[in-house]
């Protein structure tokens, strides 16, 4: 029985120690503090908190060196090598550094076995999706849909600019109160479902947020900004997207997703401010 109880014991920590060995590594890299933080998570496909929580420096008066860059939450993609591959052309391929490459994957050359994997430290792109795609109908027959038709969720947080264009994307769709789907949206859930499809999490009413979020001045206002008003109760109840120059798209009550001005007398008269997503504000110091 000892001997029985021994060998288990030994069986579990081998165990054990193959699925440490195959957790998703963290990568550390130089920095020299002028490439900006929310873009460089981007590139890694983590939140910028994420980023500033492994890296407390950040947010301290003297810039740190290197940065450690924890995986996204489904870990850094695998690549299966194939015979011929080596690890400059997976480099070029994917865009890394072969550093970088090294590093995660703790190799001390360059030499790649067929059929081994690699962890490919950075996002991927969204594999373009074919030109048209079948659709299932209810009563059992098949549709077809064009590819480019298709709003996927976003495999990393997109940038400011993309965020407005899948917010343009949903302009027309009608309004329903409690909406959250392009069939119909009302304004909070308009807000609340384009930043999901962007790689970002906001609460579901426009007071929260609001609340969420924080406050910048119209002067510093980027597009994909936040705008909030005071509309039918005092307090923010009603939100829509900054596009830049004064204009904003939301989803009206009575016109649908459409874009506004901010000088217009009926929105100016119920201005509260314009609010900033926590992954795009800077490191407080």
């Amino acid at each position: 029985m000892p001997r029985l109880l021994l060998l288990a014991v030994m069986t579990l920590l081998l165990g054990v120690s193959a699925l440490a060995s195959t957790s998703c590594p963290t990568l550390t890299r130089a920095w020299d503090g002028t490439e900006d933080p929310g873009e460089l998570a981007r590139r890694y496909g983590i939140p910028v908190k994420t980023l500033i929580q492994a890296n407390p420096d950040l947010q301290g008066p003297t810039p740190p060196r290197s940065l450690v860059i924890p995986p996204p939450s489904a870990g850094w993609p695998r690549h299966v090598v194939k015979k011929g591959e080596t690890l400059w052309s997976l480099a070029r391929r994917y865009e890394v550094s072969l550093p970088d490459l090294r590093q995660v994957n703790q190799l001390t050359d360059d030499q790649l076995r067929a059929g081994g994997s690699l962890w490919i430290p950075r996002v991927l792109p969204t594999p373009p999706l074919a030109r048209w795609l079948a659709v299932p109908l209810p009563d059992g027959r098949r549709g077809w849909v064009p590819g480019e038709a298709v709003l996927l969720p976003a495999t990393a947080p997109l940038s400011r600019a993309e965020v407005v264009v899948l917010a343009r994307r949903l302009e027309g769709t009608p309004y329903r109160l409690g909406g959250v789907t392009p069939d119909a949206l009302d304004c909070s859930g308009y807000i609340q479902e384009v930043f999901r499809m962007a790689g970002f999490s906001l609460p579901r009413m426009a007071d929260q947020q609001f609340e969420a979020t924080q406050a910048v001045d119209l002067e510093e206002a980027r597009p994909a900004d936040l705008v909030f008003f005071s509309t039918d109760q005092p307090g923010p109840s009603h939100v829509g997207l900054y596009l830049g120059q004064g204009r904003f798209v939301h989803a009206s009550s009575s016109r649908g997703v459409t874009e506004d001005d901010l000088a217009s007398d009926w929105f100016a008269s119920r201005f509260l401010g314009i609010r900033r997503i926590a992954e795009w504000c800077e490191p407080s110091h």
